[in-house]
């Protein structure tokens, strides 16, 4: 019990260990995949198109403890929608805190420290 003690307040800011979120976005056509390593932020990023974008559908991917880890949005029309979707969503997540590792034409790569 008093180690236990101990250790909950000797713990210091800088001996708390920091772990990395990350998120992958690519639009293709007729689609947009999202894979990300924080559920919660994808269930965000659902509610966001939801109420911005009415027409779409989603598809979601669930990991063995039934988080959500991906999600595959179509439904769109015109199809070059896909790609201004894709960058509406990279804007918004920069906009959160999230930074970018890699980006191309069609897809975006970013992390964050939680």
């Amino acid at each position: 019990m008093a180690d236990q003690k101990s250790l909950t307040t000797n713990q210091t800011p800088d001996r708390v260990q920091k772990l990395n979120a990350y998120i992958h976005i690519w639009s293709s056509p007729g689609e947009i995949r999202v894979q990300c390593t924080d559920p919660q932020t994808i269930r965000v990023l659902i509610r966001a198109i939801k109420k911005t974008f009415h027409d779409v559908k989603f598809e979601t991917r669930e990991d063995l403890t039934g988080q959500i880890y991906a999600v595959r949005i179509t439904g769109l029309e015109p199809e070059e929608r896909f790609q201004k979707l894709a960058w509406w969503l990279f804007k918004m997540l920069c906009d959160k805190g999230w930074e970018p590792m890699e980006t191309g034409d069609h897809w975006y790569k970013l992390k964050r420290t939680i």
